[in-house]
């Protein structure tokens, strides 16, 4: 999302004489078409989606998100430190590039275990 436009958006809103819940509202509307948007172009199914990276701690977020997404009563599936998980994933592929070799080839031969299961155990 452009930090510019939501800027815009907000200001408009502040002159408005908006009140700050519905200013927030607005935003997550926002992100959470945004998201709906990119998944949609990507031919993602919503059942499939984990929330991942710090925005997914926003409550408000991750329900306006599940609504945009028409989840119904299925899940949105939320990891129980979804603002590591995009760290995580940048670590892993740093490894990758700089070894040329998986995490899950090299940890068993060190005595390690393998990366975690990242199934989600948290889900709104």
């Amino acid at each position: 999302m452009c930090a510019v436009f939501a800027e815009s958006e907000v200001v408009g809103l502040v002159n408005a004489g908006a009140r700050t819940e519905d200013i927030a509202l607005a935003v997550h509307c926002s992100v959470a078409r945004r998201l709906t948007s990119l998944y949609k172009r990507l031919g993602v199914d919503p059942c499939d989606v984990a929330f991942v990276g710090g925005g997914a701690l926003n409550v408000g977020l991750v329900a306006q998100l599940r609504r945009e997404l028409c989840l119904g009563d299925n899940v949105l599936c939320v990891p129980e430190r979804p603002q590591l998980t995009v760290a995580l994933g940048a670590a892993l592929i740093a490894f990758e590039n700089a070894t040329g070799r998986r995490c899950d080839e090299v940890a068993p031969e060190r005595g390690g275990r393998a990366p975690p299961d990242t199934s989600c155990n948290k889900c709104f």
